[in-house]
C-alpha cells in the first residue's frame, strides 16, 4: 500500500509540474512582451508591443486555476502551509492577474514578481516576507518572462521593434542564467541536506544530464541571439525554460516543499488521488481543446488585421 501511495503521490507531483510548465509555456511570452512594453520609450513602441501580445491570456490562467486545483486536492498539507505562509505574494498575484485582465501591463510585471517570491519561498525557508533569495529568485522569473517576450518580438513585422527585441534578449538571457547560477549555489547553502543527496551516484548521473543540457542550450541560445545556429532564439529559450524547471523540480524531489514535507506526508490519500484521477483526466482535454480554440481565433484574427 506505501509502494501504491508512493507511487501515485509521484505521479501527481509530475503532473502538478506539468501543468505550471503549459501555464508558462502558453502565457509566458505574452506576459514578457507587456513587461517589455514598460521599457518601451515612445507611447508608440508601448502600444506596438501591447498589440503584439496575444489576447488568449483568460485561456492560459486557467492552468493556474487547475494547478491550485491539483496542489488542494492531491497535497493538501502543502496547500495549506503555502496558502497561511505565502499568502501575501497569493495576493500580488492575483491583483497582477486582474490588472492583466484590466489592460494595465504592470499587471505583468506584478504577476512575474508574485511568482517569483511564491517560487523562491518554497525553495528557501518559507518565509513570506522580502529574502535577498526571494528577491534573487524573483529578477530571475522577471528576466525569464522577458527573455521569452524578447525572443517572440523576434518575428516582429517591424525591423526596429526586431532590433530592439534582440538587444532585450541578450541581456535578459545573461541575466536570467546569472540568477540561475546563484540560486543553484544558494539552495545548498538553505538546505545543507540536499548536498547530501545531491552526492548520490544515481542524482548525479540525473541532474548531472539535465543541468548539462541546459548548458548547452544556453550556450546555443546566446549563438542563436547572434545570428548563429539551425533554430530560433525563442525555441533555445522554450527548451531552457523546460529544461530548467526540470532540473530544479528533480533537485529538490522527493520534497514537496524543501525542509517542511515530503510527498507521502503532503499527499492526500491513495483513494483520493485515484478518484481525482478521473476528474482531472476528463478535464485536461478540455482545457488544451479550449487553448486551441483559442489561439485559432487569435491567429485568424491576426491574418485578417495584416
Amino acid at each position: 500500500m506505501n509502494e501504491l501511495h508512493t507511487f501515485l503521490a509521484t505521479v501527481w507531483f509530475v503532473l502538478l509540474g506539468i501543468i505550471i510548465a503549459l501555464y508558462v509555456l502558453l502565457e509566458g511570452c505574452d506576459l514578457g512582451v507587456n513587461i517589455l512594453s514598460l521599457l518601451a520609450y515612445k507611447p508608440a513602441l508601448r502600444h506596438q508591443l501591447r498589440e503584439y501580445s496575444g489576447r488568449t491570456g483568460q485561456a492560459n490562467e486557467l492552468w493556474l486555476v487547475l494547478a491550485g486545483g491539483v496542489l488542494f486536492g492531491a497535497f493538501p498539507t502543502a496547500y495549506t502551509l503555502i496558502l497561511h505562509t505565502l499568502y501575501i505574494p497569493l495576493i500580488l498575484l492575483l491583483g497582477g492577474l486582474l490588472m492583466r485582465r484590466a489592460g494595465f501591463a504592470s499587471g505583468s510585471l506584478l504577476a512575474a514578481v508574485a511568482q517569483g517570491l511564491i517560487l523562491g519561498g518554497l525553495m528557501g525557508s518559507m518565509s513570506g516576507g522580502l529574502t535577498p533569495f526571494t528577491l534573487v529568485v524573483s529578477l530571475g522569473v522577471v528576466s525569464g518572462y522577458a527573455l521569452l517576450g524578447a525572443s517572440s518580438l523576434l518575428n516582429h513585422p517591424h525591423g526596429s521593434i526586431k532590433t530592439l527585441a534582440k538587444r532585450w534578449a541578450m541581456a535578459f538571457a545573461v541575466g536570467a542564467l546569472a540568477t540561475l547560477v546563484t540560486v543553484l549555489l544558494w539552495i545548498p547553502a538553505i538546505h545543507p541536506y540536499l548536498s547530501t543527496r545531491w552526492q548520490h551516484p544515481t542524482t548525479v548521473v540525473l541532474l548531472g544530464g539535465v543541468w548539462l543540457a541546459v548548458l548547452l542550450v544556453s550556450i546555443a541560445l546566446l549563438r542563436s541571439l547572434r545570428g548563429h545556429g539551425r533554430y530560433s532564439p525563442l525555441k533555445w529559450s522554450l527548451t531552457l525554460f523546460l529544461l530548467t524547471f526540470t532540473g530544479l523540480a528533480a533537485s529538490l524531489y522527493p520534497d514537496i516543499i524543501p525542509g517542511y514535507l515530503g510527498l507521502e506526508q503532503a499527499a492526500a490519500s491513495s483513494k483520493t488521488l485515484i478518484f481525482m484521477s478521473f476528474g482531472v483526466g476528463l478535464l485536461l482535454p478540455l482545457l488544451l481543446a479550449y487553448n486551441g480554440f483559442q489561439y485559432l481565433l487569435f491567429n485568424k484574427s491576426s491574418e485578417q488585421k495584416n
